[in-house]
């Protein structure tokens, strides 16, 4: 037989179970298997609600936080944006200077030749005029013998010698009177 504590045991637990809806019969030899069930059970079952608690109250954050994040995530779509329409200006604008760049390379360099070319006649000028300076000087010579033969080789002097002329045969300009 069942002592009277063990009974009182039973009586309790079968109370407890009852409680909870489980009224399965089952005998005095399985209690002790039943109870730590039952322990199990409730152990469970407030470890459960522990977590769905925590669990609520980690959804209940992560969904503040996630109106909170909203206006930044606004924001970061924003600057995206912004940062995106400024990299295609930069590449505009990259691209229009070197266009650019381009240009007054070609116009540098074509200046350069032209720089070059103009040295070149200048260069030619120069050698001209010394060319041109030599025959004046030439023909300057021949004119003053020629002048010196017709006025000079016959016995006359200097005076009879033409005023415009006078300068190639003394060396001195002719005055204007």
């Amino acid at each position: 037989m069942i002592d009277a504590v063990a009974e009182k045991k039973f009586l309790l637990l079968k109370k407890r179970l009852d409680a909870l809806h489980y009224v399965q019969p089952f005998s005095a030899d399985s209690a002790s298997l039943v109870e730590r069930l039952l322990n199990d059970l409730i152990k469970t079952t407030e470890g459960f609600q522990t977590l769905k608690k925590a669990n609520d109250e980690l959804t209940t954050t992560a969904n503040k936080t996630e109106q909170r994040l909203e206006p930044l995530k606004k924001e970061i779509r924003l600057v995206l944006k912004e940062n995106n329409d400024l990299h295609v200006e930069i590449m505009r604008v990259k691209e229009d200077l070197e266009l650019k760049e381009s240009k007054w390379n070609n116009t540098f360099k074509s200046l350069q030749d032209d720089k070059t070319d103009l040295k070149q006649v200048i260069h030619l000028k120069d050698i001209n005029v010394s060319k041109l300076q030599e025959e004046i000087f030439n023909q300057r010579r021949k004119l003053e013998l020629l002048i010196k033969k017709q006025y000079l080789g016959h016995g006359k002097g200097v005076e009879n010698v033409p005023p415009e002329y006078r300068s190639f045969v003394s060396g001195t300009p002719a005055k204007n009177s």
